[in-house]
């Protein structure tokens, strides 16, 4: 992957994210599932999910995209306590 492709991943990664925390701020499922045809479509075309945690569902608390985990029993969340673990390896690329 050239440099440019990378630094371009990046740039849709980082877009798709806020498409995601815009969803989440105004409570529009319709964004989620936009961002989610979005990230389905590059997957397509050879670009990888994100290993940030905060681009994918939790399959713990069943976070969406742009979310912070809530705690839930028994399942602490990461160092940055935003997100449980489970989710950077676990969860579903949105």
């Amino acid at each position: 992957m050239t440099e440019q492709q990378q630094q371009m991943n990046i740039d849709m990664q980082d877009a798709l994210l806020i498409i995601h925390r815009a969803a989440v701020r105004h409570k529009d499922d319709q964004l989620h599932e936009a961002a989610g045809s979005i990230s389905r479509a590059l997957e397509k075309l050879g670009q990888p999910c994100p290993e940030r945690p905060e681009y994918r569902h939790c399959p713990v608390c069943n976070a969406k995209p742009g979310q912070f985990c809530i705690a839930v029993p028994g399942r602490p969340l990461d160092d940055s306590a935003t997100t449980h673990r489970e989710r950077a390896t676990e969860g579903a690329c949105a």
